[in-house]
């Protein structure tokens, strides 16, 4: 578990299921185009809790690592945050994260983002992350940039935002000086 000022990242838990849920369906506007895959994923309550014990199971056996993003005192969701694609050779991840709409632009984005960043290199001695941010994403990159992320590049045609579409998104890397 992580704790900032006003937010706590943990590990999702089954009972968090119905709110990670609901969340994902109330904000599927606003996650729609680049979160399409997790919503896809995330189309029941029952694909929910098999997504959690999936993300379980990946920290288990350190593939993965998926934190809700809670308010502290009340511990409402509010959105998510997580490593995968870990090399372990290297070590370095990619990390994706969102807020549902009703939080963003308050600032809890770069906190969670930090807090997250710091967890990684602190008690798992990642030396590199990154994150692909779709180009029109400003929220993320500024979230990104302000947390020490630099821009390293534009990866064409990276992400399939649609059956017929794909999208380009910019590619910000993270490495502990």
């Amino acid at each position: 578990m992580i704790q900032t000022e006003r937010l706590v990242i943990k590990t999702f838990e089954i009972v968090d299921s119905e709110n990670f849920f609901e969340g994902l369906k109330q904000n599927k506007n606003h996650l729609g185009i680049a979160f399409s895959n997790m919503l896809r994923t995330n189309a029941t309550v029952d694909q929910t809790r098999e997504y959690i014990i999936r993300k379980q199971e990946e920290a288990k056996n350190r593939s993965g690592f998926a934190f809700g993003i809670f308010t502290k005192g009340t511990l409402h969701l509010i959105g998510t945050i997580s490593v995968r694609d870990i090399d372990w050779t290297i070590p370095k991840g990619e990390i994706a994260f969102f807020l549902f709409k009703d939080f963003t632009g308050q600032g809890f984005a770069t906190e969670a983002l930090m807090a997250f960043r710091n967890w990684c290199f602190d008690i798992h001695n990642f030396k590199r992350l990154f994150m692909r941010i779709a180009i029109d994403n400003i929220g993320s990159i500024k979230s990104a940039q302000k947390c020490g992320f630099q821009f390293e590049g534009t990866l064409r045609n990276d992400y399939r935002i649609s059956d017929s579409e794909l999208s380009d998104m910019n590619m910000y890397g993270y490495i502990k000086e």
